[in-house]
């Protein structure tokens, strides 16, 4: 999966250093932004899987937001960049 071709999105999240419980994953998101300043907060992750393409490792998170939509979000390790791929309405 090519990330240059989707949507590029702020996302903050927390990187993990340690083991502590609540924190699952490496990288949680936290809350997903916009270029157009449309805000949502993550109400859970349901998914995340990692995947190599050539030289590059790239996370792919599955979550629902507060407001009940569904996202796919793309962590390119190479560039530290988010993307959204695809968002749905619960």
């Amino acid at each position: 999966m090519n990330a240059d071709n989707y949507e590029p999105v702020n996302v903050l999240n927390v990187c993990k250093g340690f083991n502590r419980d609540g924190l699952q994953h490496r990288f949680t998101p936290y809350r997903i932004q916009r270029e157009d300043g449309q805000t949502w907060k993550v109400k859970e992750v349901r998914h995340v899987h990692q995947e190599r393409k050539g030289g590059r490792r790239q996370f792919h998170y599955h979550v629902l937001t507060r407001d009940g939509l569904f996202c796919r979000l793309l962590l390119d390790m190479h560039t530290l960049t988010w993307r959204l791929v695809e968002v749905k309405k619960n």
